[in-house]
């Protein structure tokens, strides 16, 4: 599953520019910054002024609406699977405290229900699906981006970093003619803002990030349909979009200035388990059978590694280039000179190929089911220049292979693996299992997912259907391991069951 994208850099794209700033050497920069900070000014004035905005004590708001699942769908491609979106952020600018809750989702009946709470003594989240709280470490990340969701905020940021304030012209966008100007914020981060010419309010945001499909793109967060709120002016209505694709839209209601802060919702919930000191990570490669390797990745996350006489088959290229690398290396390691053959995710989901690249630059065949074919091939294809990975270094040409029916069967005598398509299902149209038989040891992706303390989870849709294909299948298994938590067994599967029955 994913996690938002990592923003980089920001740009415009496929802008038509105002005449060129004229001026003798030196002043360019100067000339650019007047006519950006006359624009800026301009939208501070619409959004209620600059003593207003600054004024501000309190601000609190719901929202409504739906998430598309881009690359976490059921299907490769659009239209993607729609999932609620509700939330509600309340802030305490002079007091230092925000407050947010969120229900999030994605296909198969993974729902989470979470609370994050920042003071100024205490930061910590809660995940009320799993009735388990942690300690937030480092809150300053997950301030600045809530704040980043209300548009004064990168207004305010604009004016308090000025001399970074540059002008790149002006463009018709949906109808509207916009100035688009341009200012780096205070984590490194470039932000360009369009801004209406008529209302003056701030339309649109759009800064780079590194998208795990396409590489180098775009992400835009559009602000429409304004209402005076107490002083200010506040939009009715956010979208977002990444490379392109509408990932979310949603509707604010209830919103608030100066008025009470939920004060009850900073109380910690006393009959939660607290998970704030996971287990220490084990980067040691676990061995699970003859030729069977457990490859420990960050995060809790594992890849399966499986030795044949001459070559290795690695399954799930997890999260990123960083993760490939160390399992590869990993591997290597503990089982010196025998090369890479295939590299083979359970699913298409993005975070679960978004290592994929590494193996491909690394010459491996990557081995899926006939439906991820162009998306394979499109990610070996992405531009990565914002983040460069191997694959932007070597440019391999991406070797695909797909499976064979329900069952692809791959043996040297010595060892037998068989890939098995369990799909369709709730959270994947295609979603391959790996069985070892004379381990009876079953490899999976999100079927079954074990929190890093062992701690029992509830299952939802997925595990469920998994459940009911693992007893017609008559396979005789003994081990479930994941790509998610520790090595599982059918008991753990039935205690996810149970408590998922009893929510």
């Amino acid at each position: 599953m994913s996690s938002f994208p990592r923003f980089i850099a920001g740009t415009v794209a496929c802008l038509i520019l105002s005449p060129p700033l004229a001026g003798q050497d030196g002043t360019l920069a100067l000339q650019s910054y007047q006519r950006a900070r006359q624009a800026l000014d301009q939208a501070v004035t619409a959004h209620g002024g600059l003593e207003a905005l600054r004024n501000v004590q309190r601000i609190s708001v719901r929202h409504e609406g739906t998430f598309y699942n881009r690359n976490q769908s059921r299907r490769v491609a659009a239209p993607y699977d729609p999932t609620p979106s509700n939330g509600f952020l309340a802030v305490d600018y002079r007091g230092g405290r925000l407050v947010w809750e969120q229900e999030t989702g994605f296909p198969g009946g993974f729902r989470n229900l979470t609370r994050l709470v920042i003071t100024p003594g205490s930061s910590w989240q809660a995940n009320h699906t799993d009735r388990r709280w942690f300690t937030v470490q480092n809150p300053a990340g997950p301030h600045r981006n809530l704040l980043r969701r209300l548009p004064q905020t990168h207004l305010i940021a604009a004016l308090d970093r000025a001399t970074s304030l540059r002008w790149l012209g002006e463009v018709t966008w949906q109808g509207r003619k916009q100035a688009v100007i341009t200012y780096a914020a205070e984590d490194g981060q470039q932000a360009t803002l369009f801004l209406d010419r008529k209302s003056g309010t701030l339309s649109k945001l759009e800064q780079l990030f590194s998208d795990p499909l396409t590489g180098d793109a775009i992400a835009e967060i559009i602000y429409a349909d304004y209402t005076g709120v107490g002083a200010i002016r506040m939009p009715t209505r956010r979208i977002l979009r990444r490379a392109g694709e509408t990932v979310e839209e949603v509707r604010f209601f209830d919103m608030a200035v100066d008025g009470p802060f939920p004060d009850s919702l900073e109380v910690k919930p006393t009959d939660y388990v607290d998970g704030s000191a996971p287990p220490p990570a084990d980067t040691a490669v676990i061995r699970l059978g003859r030729g069977v390797y457990l490859v420990p990745l960050s995060g809790g996350n594992n890849a399966l590694a499986v030795e044949f006489r001459d070559h290795l088959i690695l399954l799930e290229p997890y999260g990123n280039d960083g993760n490939s690398r160390q399992a590869l290396a990993r591997i290597r390691e503990t089982v010196p000179g025998k090369p890479v053959r295939y590299i083979v995710p359970t699913h298409h989901h993005d975070d679960h190929t978004g290592g994929l690249r590494t193996y491909i630059a690394e010459g491996v065949t990557v081995l899926t089911t006939p439906g991820n074919r162009a998306y394979v091939e499109r990610m070996s294809r992405g531009r990565w220049t914002l983040t460069p990975d191997l694959q932007s270094e070597r440019q391999t040409l991406v070797k695909v292979e797909t499976t064979k029916g329900a069952r692809t069967v791959l043996s040297d005598g010595a060892q037998t693996m068989e890939l098995i398509d369990i799909g369709p299902g709730p959270h994947a149209d295609e979603m391959l299992v790996a069985w070892l038989p004379g381990e009876k040891l079953l490899f999976q992706g999100d079927l079954l997912n074990r929190p890093a303390d062992g701690r029992p989870r509830a299952g939802n849709l997925t595990t469920r259907h998994f459940a009911e294909w693992l007893k017609t299948s008559g396979l005789p298994v003994e081990r479930i391991a994941g790509v998610h938590g520790p090595v599982a067994t059918l008991k753990d599967l039935e205690t996810a069951l149970t408590l998922m029955a009893a929510q």
